[in-house]
């Protein structure tokens, strides 16, 4: 294999300065687990973790203080279909940190050591420099090790550590705390695993939406340019060689507003979606109600074989300020119940502009209402009590902010997280009607199924 593989385009972003203060041990979090590449490590306490973009890039973290960058953790895994050897990794641990300096336009590069390393019981080579350049002095520490031939196919892993204020000691301290950190597994599909957790969010800003990325993917496209996909992030299945699963974000104007209360409206929605799966040998499964952001919105499943690759699709769709937002996870397999989990998490992390009223920490024990239409939280006063239509388990409020007709939904609080959320089944509710069998109750800042919550602490008698 040319080792010279991705490492020149997954290269760090330039990097500003700052001033790197005395030396003290490396304090490291808490260990994370990468089973598709069949590692586990732990970063530095002090960095946080950012999205990668680029599969090379299996995580990339960085700290600052008051804004200003310090140091960042940048580790890569790529697979070696020809095998690995200790030259390779020498030769992989100099091209990270070739590819680096001129990256942030380094004019010198003082080579401080070169020496054999031991990681997770394997021979590999660590290389530590003091990058010096017009504008910024780093210190910068790559060590490379493979995997055991046993473990499956030969991969090359590289944690790159850089340092502000040409602190090369401490880049060499960091790299050394966090390869000493490693334990290494044979790499599984990481659709046989649980979804990650998730880290940085992306922001769309032009067209109004933000989702958080799970650890171990990577950002494939960020902006539609034109195309209805407005993001799609990835992780790389080594043992199938596909890109499995992925998530997208499409969004499309609508030609009229959608109002998932209409049966009508619905079933032409649906009828739409199954049309254009059958065209590309998509097969339907099923569909529910489901909230997003606060909003009504509707949940496909459906299947399909492509590439000899059977998947699973589940597709969350809303309707927001005159467009239809549809976020899709794609997962390698026949059974859709960890996709339909993993989904659960993955809209944890989405987030529709304007609709942040949702999210506000709210005191007091309530009762607090959100408006259907403008999205805006408000608590019923008297005389709006006195004003609602009035019913066995039935209570209807006009929003006070935009004057919707009957738009309040009541909100629960989460008894995990404490915060404030429209729960599915908030207009049945509201009605005293019940709610879809199939409803769960899941808050969507943590992911807490309240009912199984309650069932797990209720008093025992």
């Amino acid at each position: 294999m040319s080792v010279r593989i991705a490492w020149m385009l997954a290269v760090a972003a330039v990097l500003t300065g700052g001033v790197a203060r005395g030396e003290s041990p490396v304090s490291l979090g808490e260990p994370m687990e990468f089973a598709h590449v069949g590692l586990r490590l732990a970063l530095p306490a002090d960095q946080k973790v950012q999205a990668s973009r680029n599969a090379a890039i299996v995580l990339v973290a960085e700290a600052r203080a008051e804004k200003v960058w310090q140091s960042n953790t940048t580790v890569y895994a790529v697979p070696a279909a020809k095998g690995t050897s200790l030259e390779g990794c020498k030769a992989v641990a100099a091209q990270v940190l070739d590819a680096f300096g001129k990256s942030v336009k380094a004019e010198k590069a003082e080579e401080v050591s070169a020496v054999a390393a031991k990681v997770a019981g394997r021979d590999g080579w660590s290389i530590v420099r003091k990058l010096t350049g017009a504008e910024q002095s780093l210190g910068v520490a790559s060590t490379a090790w493979d995997a055991d031939a046993s473990a499956g196919k030969g991969m090359y892993y590289v944690v790159f550590c850089a340092v502000a204020g040409g602190d090369a000691a401490k880049a060499q301290a960091l790299a050394q705390a966090v390869c000493q950190s490693v334990a290494l597994s044979v790499p599984v599909s990481p659709s046989e695993t649980n979804l990650p957790p998730l880290g940085e969010a992306i922001e769309v800003k032009d067209d109004g939406f933000s989702l958080a990325v799970p650890h171990g993917w990577f950002v494939r496209q960020a902006g539609r340019n034109g195309s209805p996909m407005a993001l799609n992030i990835a992780v790389a299945d080594y043992t199938a060689s596909v890109y499995l699963p992925n998530a997208n974000v499409t969004i499309v104007p609508a030609a009229e507003a959608m109002n998932y209360n209409d049966d009508k409206k619905v079933r032409t929605m649906l009828d739409g979606i199954q049309k254009d799966m059958a065209e590309i040998g998509w097969t339907y499964l099923s569909h529910r109600a489901t909230r997003i952001g606060g909003l009504e919105g509707l949940e496909y499943i459906a299947k399909a074989k492509t590439d000899g690759q059977e998947v699973v699709q589940i597709g969350r769709q809303v309707f927001h300020d005159g467009k239809f937002y549809t976020v899709t996870l794609t997962w390698k397999g026949h059974d859709p119940s960890r996709p339909a989990t993993a989904m659960d998490k993955l809209m944890t992390g989405f987030r529709l502009t304007g609709l942040k009223a949702a999210e506000v920490e709210l005191t007091g024990n309530g009762p607090f209402f959100q408006c259907e239409k403008c999205q805006k939280v408000f608590t019923p006063d008297r005389k709006m009590v006195e004003a609602a239509p009035m019913g066995p388990d039935q209570l209807e409020f006009d929003c006070p902010h935009c004057n919707a007709k009957k738009s309040g939904l009541p909100m629960v609080k989460c008894p995990a997280c404490g915060k404030w959320y429209v729960p599915p089944g908030a207009r049945e509710m509201m009605r005293g009607e019940p709610p879809p069998a199939d409803t769960r109750d899941v808050c969507p800042h943590c992911n807490t199924d309240r009912i199984q919550w309650y069932r797990e602490h209720r008093r025992r008698r």
